[in-house]
């Protein structure tokens, strides 16, 4: 039915675009259309990703129906939704936290996070699964006159084209949005739906996508090298429910020698005996209800009794289910053992080895919602100061180290420059301490820096972070005399009292009063 419906698009799409080149007359994009076209339907489960709108661009269309095969199977294929899924908590865990180097700026950024037009909580979810399903996302932002800024997501099959500066495919001139516009009618309980075009412009959008080859602006799912393997691992488990299920279908083979009365007569008697009843159809077999377990069988020399053992090749067949998975595994960076929940398939050692690609590609995504996040925040902090409710610049009071000394540096920066410190959860804190070790063992030999070994442990401001390790070691010490003070009685002030000749008063043997010299 699927292969049905997938030569039936692709004749309707042949017919769209030979009517139109016929309409202009362009016998070579015609010839071209038809080629193309044939090909495609000698390859059932393929998509062809060259002509269209040039060589190097894949056709909008294809772009779509990628996308909806993608999203089809995100949502039906067990494999495809479990390798999103691992993708998303690993990389965004409970959630995305931030802080700004300036209180108002993250004030303004705190009030943008919770406001429940924005739901940032969920839309985090909603932006990573459209990149990871889609292979694009769309953001619109919408402006109040009080700097307020709404974000929604454009679905990416409502993506007609992106259209991008001739000169420069980097430049977002607009976005070409088609979508089915419903108005509920609560007198007539049904919904009015109409199909409506809108060219959005370049700077009311932010717009990325990944998965592309060099020069294409349009992004291809993750998913879409995954998808006709995903689908022969379900049909292949098809395959092997049936055979599981078939192989029950006749338990026991009864041989009763004697004519058709006699095979009659003895199915009757045993039917009665197990206390069933004889099931017979037309051209069928007469059948009846399995023994009940435990059962005895009482036999003569005329009846032979034979169990059929289905042959369905289970051990052979592991190894083929296996393989299968393994291409999932390969399209989708996840491991199998994360795809089917099952540590059987290696050991720790093993599993720990090969994580490494799996996660050198959640810090790619961290960077990547990272990033896209910052460029939201710009848009925040742009609108916050066009209304009046930040000013454009800044200036901020940092501690830094230098010199071996902490020293206060003042720069002035624009508001919608401030840093934010984007946190994410951690990815690697079972080898934290390995990290360290390293890092100890580099720095005795005097191959690495302070500020190169804080970089690489994921300390972006060296300086100041080391100004504020002293500031509480400081603080730390202010604290111990504190309490050492109160724990035991203070020193005196001012030394004891000396005599004339520069002895110091000492107390006699006898008690009070000086000692008498003679």
């Amino acid at each position: 039915m699927e292969g049905v419906i997938a030569t039936a698009n692709a004749l309707q799409r042949l017919a769209a675009r030979v009517f139109g080149l016929a309409t202009r007359g362009d016998v070579e994009a015609l010839a071209e259309a038809f080629s193309e076209q044939l090909q495609q339907l000698q390859m059932p489960g393929w998509t062809l990703l060259s002509g269209g709108t040039g060589a190097e661009q894949a056709p909008p269309e294809s772009i779509r129906e990628i996308q909806r095969e993608a999203l089809v199977g995100w949502m039906r294929d067990p494999l495809l939704a479990q390798a999103v899924n691992i993708k998303r908590v690993f990389v965004l865990g409970p959630g995305i936290s931030f802080t700004a180097e300036e209180p108002e700026i993250e004030k303004a950024l705190r009030e943008f996070w919770v406001d429940p037009g924005n739901r940032m909580q969920f839309a985090q979810v909603e932006w990573f699964e459209s990149l990871a399903v889609c292979g694009e996302l769309c953001l619109r932002f919408y402006e109040g006159q009080d700097g307020r800024v709404q974000v929604r997501l454009v679905p990416a099959l409502e993506i007609q084209d992106v259209i991008t500066d001739p000169d420069d495919r980097h430049v977002l001139r607009a976005v070409w949005r088609r979508y089915t516009y419903r108005v509920f009618d609560e007198q007539s309980r049904t919904w009015r739906e109409e199909q409506r075009d809108e060219l959005i412009p370049g700077e009311e959008v932010l717009f990325v996508a990944i998965n592309k080859p060099p020069g294409w602006v349009r992004g291809v799912s993750p998913l879409y090298r995954a998808l006709p393997w995903s689908k022969a691992y379900r049909e292949w488990l098809e395959d092997r429910a049936r055979i599981n299920k078939a192989k029950g279908a006749w338990a026991w083979i009864r041989r009763v020698k004697g004519g058709p009365q006699a095979l009659a007569g003895a199915a009757a008697k045993l039917a009665a005996e197990i206390g069933g009843r004889l099931r017979s159809t037309p051209g069928e077999t007469n059948s009846m209800p399995p023994p009940k377990p435990g059962s005895v069988i009482n036999a003569s020399e005329g009846v032979d009794w034979e169990v059929i053992n289905a042959k369905i090749g289970a051990d052979d067949a592991r190894e083929d289910g296996r393989a299968l998975r393994l291409m999932v595994a390969a399209a989708t960076n996840v491991f199998e053992h994360y795809l089917l929940g099952d540590p059987s398939t290696g050991n720790l050692a093993t599993a720990k080895s090969m994580e490494l690609p799996m996660r050198r590609e959640f810090e790619w995504w961290q960077g990547l919602m990272a990033w896209i996040l910052r460029q939201v925040f710009r848009r925040v902090l742009e609108a916050q100061v066009r209304a009046g409710r930040l000013p454009e610049t800044y200036t901020v009071t940092r501690q830094v180290y230098r010199d071996g000394r902490v020293v206060e540096v003042k720069e002035e920066k624009p508001t919608v420059d401030c840093f934010i410190d984007i946190n994410f959860p951690a990815l690697k804190t079972e080898d934290l301490l390995d990290m360290v070790k390293a890092a100890q063992l580099e720095q005795q030999m005097g191959i690495k820096s302070d500020a190169t070994i804080a970089s690489e442990l994921g300390v972006e401001d060296w300086e100041a972070e080391k100004a504020r390790i002293l500031r509480e070691q400081e603080e730390r010490l202010v604290r111990e005399r504190e309490r050492m003070s109160q724990q035991y009685p203070p020193f005196p002030s001012e030394p004891p009292a000396e005599d004339e000749e520069g002895e110091a008063d000492q107390p006699s043997e006898g008690g009070g009063g000086r000692e008498q010299r003679g």
